[in-house]
């Protein structure tokens, strides 16, 4: 009888938290675009600066732990 296997592919799952931080890294950058250009004036104050370098710092935490893992196999 065949084995029903449901879980995603070995890679997606083992990489999960690699993939949450590289989406939170985004996210932040994200916030800092929105918050730089919300009264049009196009400066970015000091929380948006922070916002840019824990997104930046977060999303290269996650591009590290994706390439460290070597594929399963």
């Amino acid at each position: 009888m065949p084995k029903d296997d449901t879980r995603p592919p070995p890679r997606l799952r083992d990489q999960a938290l690699a993939l949450w931080l590289l989406s939170l890294g985004l996210l932040g950058m994200l916030r800092f675009a929105m918050r730089a250009v919300r009264d049009g004036t196009g400066g970015a104050d000091a929380v948006a600066w922070a916002y840019l370098v824990g997104g930046a710092l977060v999303a290269l935490c996650g591009a590290k732990a994706w390439r460290r893992r070597p594929p399963p196999g």
